[in-house]
């Protein structure tokens, strides 16, 4: 299984699309433990039920951990971490206004809310020096129009 997608991924979408097709997606150790102990619960998500118990545990791997992809690059792991953090913390946030607002899709609203930064997350396991670029890139961004609007606000003072 190849960890590294092919070169010609990095122009063509189409080759990153067929990479991740075939590619097995890591879990985290937590996760792991988390689905192997599913297995003996006798009520399971509704996502599981359409798929079948069966099919759900035998193409869900649980030996291919997220920690070790990055062994290399821990910061990568770091973010990649911090980013699934944020992915759950969003997810708590939205499946909380849905119900709140009486949504009775509250669920699918947090399983959205969660695959919101999959493909990021994805890039983070399986690109990460090229996640690095990006994210310098978009703290470069962010830091350029903090300043632009730091000197705006304060030219504008009585």
């Amino acid at each position: 299984m190849a960890l590294t997608p092919p070169q010609s991924a990095i122009k063509d979408i189409s080759t990153w699309i067929n990479f991740l097709n075939t590619a097995e997606i890591p879990v985290l150790k937590n996760t792991a433990r988390e689905i192997v102990q599913l297995q003996d619960l006798v009520q399971v998500e509704q996502a599981i039920l359409m798929m079948g118990t069966t099919s759900f545990f035998k193409y869900i791997p649980t030996n291919f951990l997220v920690e070790d992809i990055p062994r290399d690059d821990p910061i990568a792991l770091m973010h990649l971490l911090k980013l699934i953090r944020r992915a759950h913390r969003a997810a708590y946030f939205a499946a909380d206004w849905a119900t709140h607002l009486v949504d009775l899709r509250a669920e699918e609203v947090r399983t959205a809310a969660l695959l919101h930064d999959l493909a990021e997350m994805l890039m983070w396991c399986f690109a990460p020096k090229k996640m690095h670029a990006i994210h310098t890139m978009q703290h470069a961004t962010c830091k350029q129009k903090y300043t632009q609007h730091k000197r705006a606000t304060s030219s504008t003072r009585f």
